[in-house]
């Protein structure tokens, strides 16, 4: 039974990283398109349709961000249960 605990953690862990790699890799996506946005300085209809695009866009991977951590917390609380589950390992 111990080695189903370790195995069961080991996925929650798995999952957590998996998380983790999205979150950091909308937060680049987003850096990333703002500072394009931001070079962007052409006064065209086009130009101000692009930044308010990447702005919008932007905004709803920010949206992102508080359903990710939820995932993360309810991760470190299931992790934390499994522990208290797992008899200790000797």
């Amino acid at each position: 039974m111990q080695n189903a605990g370790r195995a069961e953690i080991e996925r929650v862990d798995a999952a957590s990283r998996r998380i983790a790699a999205v979150a950091a890799d909308l937060a680049g996506l987003r850096a990333r398109a703002g500072a394009l946005a931001a070079q962007t300085d052409w006064q065209s209809s086009a130009a101000e349709a692009f930044r308010a695009s990447v702005a919008d866009w932007s905004t709803a991977i920010w949206l992102l961000d508080w359903p990710l951590e939820r995932l993360q917390q309810g991760l470190r609380r299931t992790r934390a249960m499994l522990e208290s589950l797992s008899p200790p390992s000797s």
